[in-house]
């Protein structure tokens, strides 16, 4: 019974690492969709484990999204993220164009994402 539990341990050890591991690597994409009623809404979703966090932040630039974390002491408006099954979902106010948008692998870093829309 000892062996097993440790063996189940380590294996549940190696998931964080490897969760961990996953969380810093930047590729993936979101979806932009019309939220329901809400013209100037955008309904985001991604499968991203990127996103396993309680809130963002989402700034829409020029020519791209920039989505980061709030610090421990940040105060002003983020968006709550919610997960359902294996995809994470948020509504922002926002115009940006629907479809789907890759994560720029080059400009993204595991602080920020930065996803080219145009």
């Amino acid at each position: 019974m000892e062996r097993f539990f440790n063996e189940d341990m380590t294996r549940k050890k190696s998931n964080e690492q490897i969760k961990n591991l996953i969380i810093h690597d930047v590729r993936g994409s979101i979806v932009v969709s019309e939220q329901q009623n809400k013209p100037n809404h955008r309904h985001i979703t991604s499968n991203s484990i990127w996103f396993d966090c309680d809130y963002i932040l989402f700034n829409v630039k020029e020519d791209y999204i920039s989505i980061t974390r709030p610090s421990l002491d940040y105060r002003g408006k983020s968006h709550k993220t919610t997960k359902q099954k294996n995809f994470y979902h948020f509504v922002v106010t926002a115009e940006i164009p629907f479809g789907k948008f890759k994560f720029d692998v080059d400009d993204s870093t595991e602080d920020e994402l930065v996803i080219y829309y145009r």
